[in-house]
């Protein structure tokens, strides 16, 4: 019974400036929990995200990662991101509409560097609600295929989080290039 949940490092850790080994103990005990499950308790998954592209930087694993096609043909995604450098995992809601466009990137639970004397919160905030309008194209634009892209002067997407930038524009890359992977009911068109 105590093996039901991933854990997540928000909101059961504490802040002490080490953010990166404060991911890998989650990402550590989230590997024993599935090890667990499959061989103790036998309990095997279909990743409902198999074949699906851009997957590096998603918790595809993670039960909490998830989608569903609403009446009117959009996709409703709830994303958990892995980890990346000094940035933790986000969780974030985004809506993709039938043209295929963000139609709203919400940060539910923001992975950016605890303390706000940077303002990360409003600048991710910022950064998520430039993205709407957005596709597929214009995130592959700015990612540039590698996380340097981000670090680079680019003002729509330099907000000095780096890390923080990189897995949100990610996550809107997977949300936008999997959409007719989701309408077809997670079958490759």
């Amino acid at each position: 019974n105590g093996v039901e949940d991933f854990y997540s490092a928000k909101p059961n850790h504490f802040v002490s400036g080490a953010t990166m080994s404060s991911t890998a103990i989650c990402n550590a005990i989230n590997g024993a929990i599935s090890y667990v499950k499959e061989t103790a308790f036998g309990q095997t998954t279909a990743n409902p995200f198999d074949g699906f592209e851009y997957t590096a930087q998603i918790s595809v694993s993670n039960p909490a990662t998830k989608y569903e096609v609403t009446e009117n043909n959009k996709v409703k995604y709830s994303l958990i991101t892995n980890g990346d450098g000094e940035a933790t995992s986000f969780k974030l809601e985004i809506t993709v509409n039938s043209e295929k466009k963000i139609e709203s990137f919400i940060i539910v639970d923001n992975g950016s560097t605890e303390g706000d004397e940077y303002n990360f919160s409003t600048k991710m905030f910022n950064f998520t609600q430039n993205c709407v309008g957005w596709n597929k194209d214009n995130f592959l634009a700015v990612l540039n295929g590698s996380q340097s892209a981000i670090n680079s002067s680019n003002s729509q997407i330099n907000t000095g989080a780096s890390y923080s930038n990189f897995l949100c524009a990610y996550a809107g890359l997977f949300a936008t290039a999997n959409y007719d992977r989701c309408i077809s009911g997670g079958q490759a068109q």
